[in-house]
């Protein structure tokens, strides 16, 4: 039952055991100093949205930032399935944009976390205009590798790939594919720290579909931006859900594999549901997402 450590890794023990004790997590305490760095932040209020606590809240962005815990902000832990959508609808109701950031994310993805932060604090290392920029289809293999280094959720499998390239450099990107009988838009990914100025109108007007849908995560953004755009808003998703495990996260999909998943660990006398949780997988739900669709015709009507 021993575990060893260095001489020189006890303040870092010593400081993870102060702040369990505050049932602060070290994530919260990075980003916390992060965002101190830069400009005043409150952290762990509950006078904006009262009973909720907010993690940091910057008075002066109208911006919260929640830091998620995998496990206590899991459904195994007791958390409802809309817990944090009820903390970004009531900051919302105030004006407030809401970033959750999970420590998954922090751990694994921290400069992309730290480039979706610094743009909603309107801080950009490069800015570009895309006049000066030239427009042209990407390889899927280009794409791939451009998510995975820019994007929080990585790359996907896509049917057609736009892309703003600057002195030959991909700097901002839109992939589409279709879905039933309408085409998605995928993802818009721009290179980390790099605000495109007319980017994605640019992008739209270039792509060759009349219609297209998008599901705006709206655990990470607004969809003011893509009203401001010209797109409507349509609807919206419930808060879906994915599972964590010793350091790896699996979509919803993973349930449709979960006999080799599990392999002998497989009851099929329990629901998949049970399965995972009693073989501790943590489910974490998001904050579902807005859907919007962008119709050519009606933009161009508008700009003429």
């Amino acid at each position: 039952g021993s575990r060893f450590y260095k001489n020189s890794d006890i303040p870092y023990i010593e400081k993870c055991y102060e702040l369990s004790r505050g049932n602060i997590s070290i994530s919260e305490v990075e980003i916390g100093d992060f965002i101190e760095g830069i400009t005043n932040v409150e952290r762990n209020t509950r006078k904006i949205i009262p009973p909720y606590e907010l993690d940091l809240f910057i008075q002066d962005k109208k911006l919260a930032i929640e830091i998620n815990g995998i496990y206590w902000h899991s459904t195994n832990s007791g958390k409802s399935k809309d817990r944090h959508l009820k903390k970004t609808l009531a900051c919302n109701k105030l004006g407030i944009r809401l970033i959750h950031i999970n420590e998954f994310e922090w751990k694994n993805k921290r400069d992309i976390c730290k480039s979706i932060l610094l743009s909603a604090l309107g801080i950009y290392e490069t800015i570009i205009d895309v006049d000066d920029c030239e427009i042209r289809e990407v390889s899927e293999p280009e794409s791939n590798i451009f998510l995975d280094k820019n994007h929080i959720q990585g790359s996907i499998s896509s049917s057609y790939q736009l892309g703003v390239y600057y002195k030959n450099e991909l700097i901002q990107l839109v992939t589409f594919n279709m879905v039933d009988e309408y085409t998605e838009l995928l993802r818009d990914c721009t290179k980390l720290n790099t605000l495109v100025i007319g980017g994605f109108d640019k992008l739209m007007q270039t792509q060759p579909f009349e219609v297209v849908h998008s599901f705006v995560d709206r655990s990470k953004f607004p969809c003011d931006e893509y009203v401001e755009h010209g797109w409507k808003v349509v609807g919206e998703t419930s808060p879906s859900y994915v599972y964590y495990k010793e350091n790896e996260c699996f979509s919803k999909q993973c349930e449709q594999y979960l006999v080799q998943l599990l392999g002998n660990e497989f009851d099929q006398n329990e629901t998949i549901e049970q399965n995972l949780l009693r073989n501790r997988y943590l489910q974490v739900y998001d904050c579902g997402s807005i859907e919007v669709v962008y119709r050519k015709e009606t933009i161009n009507d508008k700009e003429r």
